[in-house]
């Protein structure tokens, strides 16, 4: 550790002598999936590092029911996301699900009903849900969360 005092290097040194801080090394979340849809999963679990295993289970068959697969979303842990404004900033989407919290920390829209579905400016589309636990346990709100998907992902 560097000594806050620097003012006696001078006199050890003839070339000039420059004083570098410490640095933090930066942990880079990694999302999950290869995002060929532009669709971006939010979820929150603190304990875990992308999704919990049962909740992995039912967004393989909610994108199952879709036609869809991992290869087509960007999965992301906003708990484990140190930095979420920087991520965000940095990911493709046109459709954003989030499963828990409103994703207005993410500053990307203003949310005001789960299950409804909202269109921003540059027409990216956002739905808010209920957490993977909840639906996955409650009837209603694996009706809603189809109802709004159908919305979504119109089927030709």
């Amino acid at each position: 550790m560097l000594e806050s005092n620097v003012d006696f290097l001078p006199f050890f040194f003839q070339e000039p002598v420059y004083v570098v801080g410490e640095t933090q090394e930066e942990t880079t979340y990694q999302p999950l999936g290869g995002n060929r849809c532009k669709i971006l999963l939010l979820v929150e679990e603190p304990e875990i590092i992308h999704v919990s295993d049962s909740g992995k289970e039912l967004l393989e068959k909610i994108l199952l029911a879709l036609k869809l697969s991992f290869e087509d979303v960007c999965l992301v842990n906003v708990s484990q996301c140190k930095a979420p404004d920087q991520l965000a900033s940095k990911l493709d989407f046109k459709t954003c699900l989030s499963f828990g919290m409103p994703p207005e920390a993410w500053q990307f829209s203003n949310f005001s009903r789960k299950y409804e579905v909202i269109k921003d400016e540059s027409e990216r589309a956002f739905l808010w849900a209920d957490p993977l636990s909840e639906i996955a346990t409650d009837v209603e709100k694996k009706k809603s969360l189809w109802l709004s998907l159908k919305t979504l992902f119109p089927t030709e």
